[in-house]
């Protein structure tokens, strides 16, 4: 095993390193001892450089006066009679110029037991008067088994050669009252010695090959270097950097991967809660519509878990409002748009009235577009003025993406049937309940000639036998998902083609730095696609090559031509390689209107058998549902025979 691979290994579960039953705590000692720093200080006190070495010196001599702070320190209460003395000895460490910014603590050698920190450290972290950290929140199980394996592989560097790069990041959780925030956690462990008990076991190459083998298995460290055979001193360093929006922005993608990320109540106020943390305004809410078009086509994920700002009913029953509220200035800018103050707003219509009766005065409305289709709008919404601005806008930009990838693939199952409702309630009566139809409007046609306001009467069919039917495609996701990653590799080919070309005619850093790029695409895609980078490929491709492409084809007459014909090979409209995806969608096309065609055809059959509502939706296959009873007919008689026939 690659050694530096083997340092590299991630601790996943206390499970997979035997940890659980057989390790309760960390196994070394660890003793807190300043002797390395005042090492550094000796040396200093030698330094060249006349003002290190008298500050250096009069340290030395302040230190004749405590001699307890030159030994190993057990009580953390001795520092306390040395308050002034320890900040001078620790500026070694902690810069002053860096002292009220930087979040740093130093503890004895894998403890999380805080002797020495930064007051933002201590704020963030909440130090107690034991040293703890009260408001970190970690899996101590896991951390514990990072610091035995850290620690046992120093010892295998220090005692036995092996140098190893040990990876001392650790990301840890902060939960204050509103938000949980993440910082990156690096040991610096620069004034920590190991001190061997006696004579060191000795190794040879077939011991440490066979704790490589299955590094993270602790059983095999414990059983080739007992822990009883060294001790840890001196202390580590501990700095934090905030990560909060990256780690918070990681989550947001991988929740909205899942289908029921915008559809369950739990999992939407999840992403409400990450996008407050996001935004570091607690008090905002989410609001999340999706359409085909038409507002009165729009179903609402957020009217389910009422979230969405637009889908009370009075706003409902008002959508010839919505082209003249700020929605609709949203959707005839087709960008996001910010109303700082709903109430100092002109012309309002009862769209934005009904907003801020919900509590909402500060609102942000964003339409959400997949491949240029407008699929639903995102909204943000706070009771605060002018929170929500272009700050914020420039931090939603990521994954307002994400949310458009979402919402079009949880609604693509649902447009077909919201097509054929419309159809069946608005537009086309089936032939078998015409006569229904007929019958209501003759009635209501006599009664308004007593009764001028009259309406007609409802319309029911009772006691149907319902019947459902499916033609699928196996694993058509399979193959639509493999049909873009086929295309996108053969995109990014040519595209590398291009500028491998280019670099020769002429070397620009910057196509060397665009080639790097399409190559790491390029291999990311054979790994799989995924939403995300099928998003960001898109992107590339479209922001960054074709700007690119069109200022270097002037490099040379051949050059010209091979962009010329990489373009010609794109889709006119997608402007994209599109090729086995087209395969794809016209083989699906194919079989879809066979098996309607089909269901057609028997459909000329089965009404001879008796009369019967039918209707069928394609989907990546053909669904059907046939509905059949004596209230859908009113010239013959059912029986049950006929249910078996169909």
């Amino acid at each position: 095993m690659n050694l530096e691979t083997a340092a590299k290994t991630t601790i996943e579960s206390c499970e997979k390193l035997h940890l659980c039953d057989t390790v309760k705590q960390f196994p070394f000692k660890s003793t807190l001892s300043l002797e390395y720093l005042i090492d550094f200080w000796k040396e200093e006190a030698n330094h060249p450089n006349s003002l290190r070495s008298a500050r250096a010196k009069q340290l030395l001599v302040q230190l004749n006066g405590a001699p307890e702070l030159t030994k190993p320190i057990s009580d953390l209460s001795i520092l306390k009679n040395h308050t002034d003395l320890l900040d001078q000895l620790m500026t070694a460490v902690y810069a002053p110029s860096r002292w009220e910014t930087q979040i740093s603590t130093s503890n004895a050698p894998f403890q999380f037991q805080s002797f020495y920190s930064s007051p933002l450290f201590n704020k963030i972290f909440g130090i107690d008067n034991e040293g703890k950290f009260v408001n970190a929140e970690f899996n101590e199980r896991e951390m514990l088994a990072n610091k035995i394996l850290s620690a046992y592989l120093m010892i295998l560097e220090k005692f036995y050669g092996k140098k190893f790069k040990i990876d001392n990041h650790y990301l840890i959780g902060v939960r204050n009252e509103s938000f949980k925030s993440y910082f990156k956690i690096e040991i610096d462990p620069a004034f920590v010695n190991i001190k061997a008990i006696g004579n060191p076991p000795k190794l040879g190459e077939e011991e440490i090959n066979y704790i490589l083998e299955d590094v993270t298995n602790l059983d095999r460290w414990r059983q080739t270097i007992p822990s009883d055979s060294f001790e840890f001193e001196g202390f580590v360093t501990i700095s934090a950097t905030n990560v909060t929006d990256h780690e918070t922005l990681s989550q947001l993608k991988y929740d909205l991967l899942e289908r029921t990320s915008i559809i369950s109540m739990d999992k939407f106020l999840e992403l409400q809660q990450k996008l407050r943390t996001l935004l570091q305004l607690p008090e905002i809410k989410l609001g999340l519509a999706a359409f085909s078009g038409e507002w009165k086509m729009m179903f609402n994920y957020g009217n389910k878990i009422g979230m969405s700002f637009i889908m009370s009913e009075k706003i409902k029953a008002s959508c010839k409002n919505m082209k003249d509220s700020i929605y609709g200035d949203a959707f005839r800018g087709k960008t996001p748009i910010i109303i700082e103050d709903l109430t100092k707003l002109d012309n309002r219509t009862i769209v934005e009235e009904e907003i801020i009766k919900q509590g909402i005065l500060n609102i942000i409305i964003a339409p959400l577009y997949y491949q240029e289709e407008l699929v639903g709008i995102l909204e943000l919404g706070s009771p605060n003025r002018g929170e929500l601005n272009s700050l914020v806008i420039n931090k939603l930009k990521e994954v307002l993406s994400l949310f458009s990838i979402a919402l079009k693939r949880n609604t693509e199952e649902h447009q077909n049937k919201i097509q054929a409702v419309i159809k069946e309630e608005c537009t086309a009566i089936h032939p078998i309940v015409e006569w229904r139809f007929n019958q209501a409007a003759f009635n209501l046609l006599q009664r308004r000639e007593n009764e001028p306001s009259a309406t007609m009467e409802q319309i029911s069919f009772d006691n149907l036998y319902p019947l459902y039917g499916l033609s699928d495609i196996r694993d058509s996701s399979l193959h639509r998902n493999n049909a873009i990653q086929s295309d996108l590799i053969s995109h990014l080919d040519m595209v590398r083609n291009i500028l491998t070309a280019a670099h020769k005619i002429k070397q620009l850093p910057v196509i060397d730095e665009l080639n790097y790029r399409t190559e790491y695409h390029i291999n990311s895609l054979s790994q799989g696609l995924s939403s995300g980078n099928e998003v960001s490929i898109t992107n590339f491709l479209k922001n960054e090559i074709d700007s690119v492409f069109e200022h270097i084809k002037s490099y040379d007459p051949e050059l010209e031509n091979r962009i010329s014909d990489y373009y010609n090979l794109l889709d006119g409209q997608m402007k994209l390689f599109y090729n086995k995806r087209k395969d794809y969608e016209e083989s699906v096309t194919k079989i879809n209107d066979m098996i309607g065609a089909y269901l057609d055809n028997a459909q000329v059959e089965a009404q001879q058998m008796f009369p019967h509502y039918f209707e069928k939706y394609k989907t990546d296959g053909v669904e059907h549902n046939i509905y059949l009873g004596q209230s859908l007919v009113n010239d013959r008689k059912y029986h049950p025979i006929y249910l078996r026939n169909l």
